[in-house]
């Protein structure tokens, strides 16, 4: 062979690590032009459309032709969440996120793969409807040389930040403290109590409960 090239190789031809280029036994290279022959390998450290390289015999001195190595590509980073923290907890109706990545190729959401809300050069943003209730979500970044980052969070929605009902159908939890607003009396579906605002309550059943202003 007239060269060994070594790496750590990803996805469809890419490479997670710098691409070593090595003489085979007995030669030694150069590269971009015959002036630094030597028997040590070459680093290359970023993508490289082109690169010349070439050869020389060391028992005879003789020179290959140029050597033209094509679309080298390197990705050694993964790709970076902007505004996530691991294991954290946010109460949102709508969960959206942003994430850093030169050469994006998917990101899923519990397994599930998940569109683009957005993409402004190496920035993208996904943004998903949170459930009735607290859950666990996992998400997955993964970019084409197969690099990927992993992230768990709960995410709940929105009211329950606070644990304020109002008037409509809400998913109730046992042990969990909740609150009717200050204002009015309230009633929740199937209770005759009546309940004054601000008053403080526990779910003995977990599931949905449907509460109305009095």
């Amino acid at each position: 062979p007239a060269y060994e090239l070594g790496g750590t190789k990803g996805n469809d031809g890419w490479y997670k690590s710098k691409v070593v280029i090595a003489p085979p036994e007995g030669y030694e290279l150069s590269v971009g032009n015959r002036a630094h022959f030597s028997t040590d390998a070459y680093e290359v450290s970023e993508s490289t459309q082109t690169l010349n390289v070439y050869l020389r015999k060391i028992s005879t001195g003789e020179q290959t032709d140029v050597i033209t190595l094509s679309d080298i590509r390197i990705d050694s980073k993964a790709p970076v969440f902007s505004d996530l923290l691991p294991d954290e907890e946010y109460y949102v109706d709508e969960m959206q996120f942003s994430f850093v990545e030169d050469y994006y190729q998917s990101v899923t959401i519990n397994g599930e793969e998940a569109e683009l809300l957005s993409g402004e050069g190496n920035i993208h943003t996904v943004a998903f409807a949170a459930a009735i209730k607290r859950m666990t979500y996992n998400i997955l970044l993964t970019d084409e040389a197969g690099n990927q980052t992993e992230i768990t969070v709960m995410v709940g929605p929105a009211w329950l930040k606070d644990g304020i009902v109002g008037e409509g159908e809400y998913y109730l939890e046992t042990q969990e403290e909740y609150h009717f607003p200050k204002e009015g009396e309230w009633q929740k579906a199937g209770d005759n109590t009546i309940y004054a605002g601000g008053a403080d309550f526990y779910s003995t059943i977990e599931g949905t409960a449907d509460f109305s202003m009095k």
